[in-house]
C-alpha cells in the first residue's frame, strides 16, 4: 500500500499532498519515497509535481507507524459476505464555498452527502481562505452488529481568523450642534 503525507502552514491549510507508491526507512536518512507525485494547493489553483525519489524526515519511525497500524488493520477487515459496506453521511456545512477533503482527496463542489466506507474511520477536512480550517473525523462504531459510522450528519460554520480578517474602520461624525 502507498504512503500518503499532508502538509499544512501554520494557519492548518492544507498546503501539499505527496502519494509515494512505495517507502522504505534509513535511520540516518529518513524515509525514502519512490514514484511520488505531489498536489501542491495555490490559493484557487493546484500544481501537480511528479517525482521519482524523495527523501522525507520525520519523528515517524517503523516502529511508532506499527503501533498505530494495529488498530487500522482491524478497522480494515472485511464484512463476511466480502462485500464493503457503504453508509450515506450528510453535510450541512457552510460558508459556501468551501474547500473539501476526504481522506486526503478533494471533493469539489462539495456535496449534500458523501459515500463513506462504514467499516474504517473517515478525515473529513474543510478549509476557506480568511478562515479556520476544520478537521472532523468520522469514526466507526458497532451498531447492531454491523459497522456505522457516526456522526451520521455533518453540521458546522467555519469561523472567521481574526488573524487575517480584514480590519474594518468606523468613523461616526457628530450632528452639528444646535444654536
Amino acid at each position: 500500500q502507498g504512503v500518503r503525507i499532508y502538509e499544512f502552514d501554520d494557519k492548518a491549510m492544507l498546503l501539499s499532498i505527496s502519494e509515494a507508491e512505495s517507502g522504505s526507512y534509513d535511520k540516518a536518512a529518513g524515509w525514502r519515497l519512490k514514484g511520488v507525485g505531489k498536489t501542491v494547493f495555490h490559493g484557487d489553483r493546484t500544481e501537480v509535481l511528479k517525482i521519482e525519489e524523495l527523501i522525507w524526515h520525520s519523528e515517524l519511525t517503523p516502529d511508532v507507524l506499527s503501533v498505530l497500524m494495529v488498530p487500522m488493520l482491524l478497522l480494515g477487515l472485511a464484512s463476511p459476505t466480502g462485500c464493503t459496506a457503504t453508509q450515506m453521511v450528510g453535510l450541512d456545512v457552510g460558508p459556501e464555498p468551501l474547500i473539501l477533503f476526504v481522506d486526503g482527496e478533494r471533493m469539489d463542489p462539495v456535496p449534500p452527502e458523501l459515500e463513506l466506507i462504514a467499516n474504517r474511520d473517515h478525515t473529513l477536512f474543510f478549509q476557506r481562505e480568511g478562515y479556520l480550517s476544520q478537521l472532523i473525523v468520522v469514526k466507526t462504531t458497532e451498531l447492531g452488529g454491523k459497522a456505522h459510522l457516526e456522526p451520521e450528519r455533518v453540521k458546522l460554520r467555519l469561523r472567521r481568523d481574526s488573524a487575517t480578517a480584514p480590519e474594518v474602520s468606523v468613523e461616526i461624525e457628530a450632528p452639528p450642534e444646535a444654536h
